[in-house]
């Protein structure tokens, strides 16, 4: 099988052969491939930039994931640059490079964990619930799958981690409520505030509502988490916090028979 040619620029070639990637110079190759290499240079280069641009990408994922995992296992302050180094396979000096500092590095990795948490969070927020046919029959599948989510130890975890961190980075802390906490907050007042205008529901309040709700579903639990008490909940054990948050939720709300 004949070699497959790589121009990185005019005078280093990588080339590869059945999957095994080496290194050649423009001395060590034929007359023709180094023809190739003058009439394709521009083309070369454009290749070199790439390929160090997915290295570059590739080494700063590997440093932000390596200071997540030990971020949240051992705190900021017992983490050292040297920790997060070894962690990811690289030297000091290239962390620094790629993050300027330990403070940086934290606020970049806390703020994009935050950030996919409650991305996937807002995706499992469904508009269709202002608009039920069966209250507590869409009310408890959607308390089902927040309760899962939010009570993932992973994701319990990060709370934690910036619930300690907030005194020395108040942004994270603030970032963390605007992001989860406000959000889900704000999409659940606006279903509430639908379904009291079909008259399902008597939320006068709907942000109180949705307030309500929220400390219903997730209150003992979390607390439960974050405290240590319990490792994980099961799925059989959600279903019954989520079911009992309905009940007393759809007591308190549902409008009461004219008199």
């Amino acid at each position: 099988m004949t070699d497959r040619l790589i121009i990185l620029d005019s005078t280093v070639l990588r080339t590869e052969v059945y999957g095994t990637v080496r290194l050649v110079t423009a001395r060590s190759i034929s007359p023709t491939a180094r023809s190739g290499v003058r009439v394709s240079e521009r083309a070369g280069t454009a290749i070199a930039v790439q390929f160090q641009e997915a290295r570059t990408v590739t080494k700063h994922r590997t440093i932000a994931r390596a200071a997540t995992e030990l971020f949240i296992a051992k705190g900021y302050a017992e983490t050292s640059v040297d920790d997060i180094a070894d962690a990811a396979g690289v030297s000091k000096q290239t962390v620094y490079s790629h993050f300027e500092s330990k403070e940086n590095l934290f606020l970049v990795v806390t703020a994009a964990a935050t950030d996919s948490i409650h991305e996937e969070l807002a995706t499992w927020f469904d508009p269709a619930l202002g608009e039920s046919s069966d209250l507590e029959r869409d009310l408890l599948a959607f308390s089902r799958r927040f309760a899962s989510l939010v009570l993932r130890p992973e994701v319990l975890a990060l709370r934690r981690l910036v619930m300690t961190e907030t005194v020395r980075f108040p942004e994270i802390g603030q970032a963390w409520y605007a992001r989860g906490p406000t959000r889900a907050i704000d999409q659940l007042a606006a279903n509430f505030q639908r379904l009291t205008e079909r008259g399902l529901i008597a939320a006068d309040e709907p942000r109180l509502a949705a307030e309500n709700f929220n400390w219903l579903l997730l209150s003992g639990p979390m607390n439960r988490m974050l405290f240590g008490v319990v490792e994980k909940f099961t799925e059989h054990q959600i279903d019954q916090v989520a079911r009992s948050a309905v009940r007393v939720f759809l007591a308190a709300y549902r409008p009461r028979p004219a008199k």
